[in-house]
């Protein structure tokens, strides 16, 4: 049985979709994107990280990090009463976990987590360009999957009864959106979807360039991991020809993850 599940990939490959497919079997539970700057959300593991560091200063020397980590998933397997945790990070989050430790870069992210076993699925996207656009279109409108606030709540009915703080962070996070649509509606900015005729404009020149930033940071990433990747996913294969989730693919996953085919 895999008892932490780390979902790893860029913005726009779909990592969020994935993590949240997976957080929905009845032995699982998604802690969702523990690495964002975002420290409101109690499963944050900065927000841990620094009431660990207040409570035994040790703790706040990086060194300590993978002991933290440990904490991190103990506390919370205890406390959703889950077999296996789900989490997500975001490629760009790695380097802020770079501790260089017995000739190793990613200590945070052991073979076995918590004593028990973990698994990490790296997600890609393999028309980097497209990807690159949806991130630029994301952003400028501000709207991304992470922060839909309709379908998570009622996909996550049953971990709101185990975990009551997750309604309580749902709450805040709406609270947010709606003051940054109002100011962005003050500002005369678009709030959800592009004005009529509206267009994105991209430098041709700095898309290369990015490709090959992305591309590079990915190999990089990956030469780093080595086996620690114990699968393999990309975004083409997430979703069937109909734009739904791949039934086919989470089975497999599921199989492997939680010794069952079904999610």
């Amino acid at each position: 049985m895999t008892h932490t599940v780390l979902v790893i990939g860029r913005a726009r490959t779909g990592s969020t979709v994935l993590r949240q497919c997976l957080g929905s079997s009845a032995s699982s539970f998604d802690l969702g994107e523990v690495f964002h700057a975002d420290t409101h959300l109690e499963t944050n593991f900065w927000r841990f990280w620094h009431k660990l560091s207040n409570s035994n200063i040790q703790f706040a020397h990086p060194h300590y990090l993978p002991d933290v980590w440990e904490k991190f998933i103990t506390y919370f397997r205890r406390k959703t009463g889950a077999e296996t945790l789900i989490v997500d990070t975001k490629v760009e989050y790695l380097p802020a976990l770079r501790v260089p430790q017995a000739g190793r870069y990613w200590p945070i992210f052991p073979a076995n987590s918590a004593g028990v076993g973990s698994k990490i699925i790296r997600v890609y996207r393999k028309n980097v360009l497209a990807q690159i656009v949806s991130f630029c279109l994301a952003r400028r409108i501000g709207e991304w999957e992470a922060w839909n606030l309709n379908a998570p709540y009622e996909l996550q009915k049953r971990n709101l009864k185990r975990f009551h703080f997750r309604e309580n962070a749902l709450r805040k996070m709406l609270k947010r959106k709606i003051l940054k649509e109002n100011r962005l509606a003050a500002q005369g900015l678009p709030t959800g979807k592009f004005p009529k005729g509206s267009r994105l404009r991209l430098d041709p020149d700095q898309l290369v360039l990015e490709i090959d930033r992305v591309s590079s940071e990915d190999n990089a990433v990956d030469t780093e991991m080595g086996s620690m990747i114990a699968y393999k996913v990309y975004y083409e294969d997430i979703f069937d020809n109909e734009g739904m989730v791949s039934s086919v693919l989470l089975e497999g996953l599921s199989k492997a993850i939680f010794d069952t085919a079904k999610i």
